[in-house]
């Protein structure tokens, strides 16, 4: 670490990015805490003395292992290339990267350039070699946790596979049975539904031709358990004041004590058949085309954050928007 914190001028020209990062998209919904301490690190950038602050957020949802793609730290490598950056900051080094080469590889752009990096703790300079070893160290640990984490949890999965315990995620209309193990859902509809998509497969060889068959048919998931076996299946009339009626309760089913996350996102499939997003650049929009059940759509703007901002979507926003399936059928 540097003796000193200050920096020198002509970095404090340059730009300071922030880069944010978590690992998969169930931490993004639930640990909102270390998200508020990334996009913290816009203070201390400015306490730093940076006037020009850019943060990447870009990679929130995917793994630093370097297995994935990452476009947020592909883009702040490319601007270190192009000695646009003066300082780099993170949370900690498994933010930024959980393999050697991606690392190793920012700390030496980050020293041709003269570039510092930043955490809590204080000021990096890649350059000097006490700096450059404590950083090399922290790179270090970070990909030695991932490989102790990936160990922790393959034994723990060996253990409960051999006292025969283990459960892996099953595809729809399966479950698992506490005594016989992996079978259909007794649901009668459900199994109708897996054997007519499999028999609808075996006639056309190619899953998209059974969507697009079953579009062209106007078959719905809903629609299988009346269906007959030759001809077109009936469609089934919905009563709209039943959607009407729970467009009316959306805050007392949304808000409810006992309500899970899991109870709302079948809401939401159940109200919403598909969504488009477009980004307005022109005034940092993000644009979410609603299409309805029913033929009905919405547009929705949400504005995205700037800079040392956080996440600004409520559960009134998404309310109003779930109050459109009045018109639904």
């Amino acid at each position: 670490m540097t003796s000193t914190d200050l920096i020198p001028t002509a970095l404090l020209k340059r730009k300071a990015v922030v880069y944010v990062r978590q690992s998969t998209q169930s931490q993004v919904m639930t640990n909102l805490e270390s998200q508020r301490r990334q996009y913290d690190l816009v203070d201390i950038a400015r306490q730093r003395g940076f006037a020009d602050i850019e943060v990447i957020d870009d990679d929130l949802g995917r793994s630093a292992s370097g297995t994935v793609a990452r476009p947020g730290f592909d883009r702040l490598v490319a601007w270190l290339c192009a000695g646009k950056i003066g300082a780099v900051l993170c949370l900690d080094a498994s933010r930024l990267a959980r393999n050697g080469r991606d690392w190793h590889h920012l700390l030496e752009l980050c020293g041709l350039v003269e570039a510092r990096v930043i955490d809590h703790d204080g000021v990096y300079n890649p350059c000097l070699p006490n700096d450059r070893l404590l950083l090399g160290m922290k790179g270090s640990i970070s990909e030695f946790e991932l490989g102790v984490l990936k160990a922790r949890m393959l034994e723990a999965a060996r253990s409960k596979a051999r006292r025969g315990e283990l459960r892996l995620s099953v595809p729809f209309g399966y479950i698992w049975h506490r005594e016989a193990g992996l079978g259909l859902d007794p649901d009668i509809r459900l199994q109708e539904v897996i054997r007519f998509i499999f028999a609808r497969f075996r006639e056309l060889g190619s899953a998209r031709q059974v969507l697009l068959s079953m579009i062209a048919d106007q078959i719905r998931l809903r629609d299988l358990e009346t269906r007959q076996p030759t001809g077109r299946p009936p469609a089934i009339e919905v009563d709209p004041s039943a959607f009407a009626n729970m467009a009316e309760n959306l805050s007392a089913a949304w808000n409810g004590p006992d309500v899970t996350m899991r109870a709302r996102q079948q809401l939401l499939r159940t109200l919403i058949a598909d969504i488009i997003v477009d980004v307005d650049d022109a005034v940092r929009d993000v644009v979410l085309m609603i299409h309805w059940r029913g033929g009905q759509h919405s547009e929705l703007r949400v504005r995205k954050p700037r800079a040392g901002e956080h996440g600004c979507a409520t559960t009134e926003d998404a309310l109003a928007v779930m109050r459109i399936g009045r018109s639904l059928v």
